[in-house]
């Protein structure tokens, strides 16, 4: 579904990077999966692909109309969220992250529409106040592996959307299935967040934030368009940018 508009906004998507497994510090390439564009370009916005430096997250901001968070193979550092790494299966990337903490914070700031995807739910919760499980398998006894051994297009498991919320607002529907990539996840609902989706176990996969136009945060990767709703949440980012 292509949507036309006379003047398409200008959806900004961070990219990821991967590293020269010999030496790390020599081949450094900017990565994103294609289909974070596509699913832009098919909700009618513009697709604008944003490599990692930090003193350019001021200047990326004014240039674009909405944010997208992308996910990662990769976890937010626990000094960010006051808390020593308590789990060996902690990994990070201390440059990107300190780029998306920038860059989101000049976003909010600006009251620009914001979608933070996997890791970027866990990074836009962490920005708003909150906390995170860091290995979820040391914290929550569950039947659901959530990072699904199958396939990522297609679905690991279900989730149930609260109602009165901007998520379901959104899906208009109270379950959606969704793939399933993370073995971290949102721990807390502190003030000003609210939890707007959460999986058959209880761990909290999605988070918004009323004090702004538009700030939503997904656990899974919509961008599969694994459910037929997942296509509406890039449709209402883009809606959001027109405002």
């Amino acid at each position: 579904m292509v949507r036309n508009n006379m003047k398409k906004p200008i959806i900004g998507i961070t990219a990821d990077y991967d590293q020269d497994p010999i030496n790390p510090d020599y081949t450094r390439s900017i990565i994103l999966r294609k289909n974070y564009c596509s699913v832009v370009e098919s909700a009618g916005g513009l697709p604008f692909i944003l490599p990692y430096t930090k003193n350019l997250a001021q200047e990326y901001s004014k240039k674009i109309d909405a944010l997208i968070i992308s996910g990662g193979n990769f976890d937010i550092d626990p000094s960010h969220f006051g808390e020593a790494t308590n789990s060996s299966y902690v990994k990070t990337k201390p440059e990107r992250t300190d780029f998306e903490i920038s860059l989101t914070k000049e976003i909010l700031n600006q009251d620009k529409p914001l979608l933070g995807i996997c890791g970027g739910q866990q990074l836009l919760h962490v920005i708003l106040g909150g906390k995170l499980i860091q290995h979820i398998p040391d914290e929550v006894e569950s039947d659901i592996n959530h990072e699904q051994p199958n396939p990522r297009n297609e679905p690991g498991h279900q989730v149930n959307v609260k109602k009165e919320t901007l998520l379901y607002d959104i899906v208009k529907k109270d379950k959606l299935n969704v793939n399933s990539a993370h073995h971290q996840s949102v721990k807390d609902e502190p003030k000003g967040i609210k939890i707007n989706a959460f999986a058959p176990d209880g761990i909290y996969e999605g988070i918004e934030c009323s004090a702004y136009k538009f700030c939503l945060g997904v656990q899974w990767h919509p961008e599969y368009l694994i459910d037929e709703s997942d296509i509406r949440i890039f449709m209402a980012l883009v809606d959001a940018s027109k405002k």
